[in-house]
């Protein structure tokens, strides 16, 4: 009987622990904010020292966008650019290769690599990453109307169709 009494008062102490550290600076609850009120990471009581120059988001509000009309624009670029590798095609190697990289505050692409575990051979690796490091600038994301890094991850499909 005791345990329960303790155990009840620990899940109690608990909850509102949880509950105290879910909120702003300004006293507030963040989760009834918005995500464009709730500021910069100082402002909520965070402790990241990283630089602007080198923070790098996985979503803003208005995402990287390929020039010429977004995803279907970017696919139509990589079906005209990439060079399925000879090697691959006589293996018959087909399957999809996840590539990430960083959109830059000027459009640029930076950190192309392909996930860990996420190729299907060397060579296909390789290709994808080629295709996308000769992508023209994309229009950067945006927080706050200031161009911020934003990572992106895409999928290169290798088809022998």
């Amino acid at each position: 009987m005791r345990f329960y009494l303790l155990l009840i008062v620990a899940i109690g102490i608990l909850f509102q622990s949880q509950a105290q550290t879910e909120k702003t600076v300004d006293g507030q609850d963040a989760s009834a904010k918005k995500p464009d009120q709730l500021g910069t990471l100082e402002e909520m009581g965070g402790t990241d020292n990283t630089p602007d120059s080198l923070r790098v988001v996985y979503y803003s509000e208005v995402m990287p966008v390929f020039p010429g009309g977004g995803d279907s624009a970017f696919y139509a670029f990589v079906r005209k650019n990439l060079i399925y590798p000879e090697d691959a095609k006589s293996k018959g190697i087909m399957g999809t290769v996840f590539i990430q990289f960083i959109v830059e505050k000027d459009g640029s692409l930076s950190s192309i690599h392909v996930i860990p575990g996420r190729g299907i051979s060397p060579s296909c690796d390789q290709a994808a990453i080629d295709v996308v490091s000769k992508s023209p600038k994309w229009t950067p994301g945006k927080m706050h109307d200031k161009p911020v890094r934003v990572q992106c991850t895409k999928r290169i499909k290798f088809d022998m169709q």
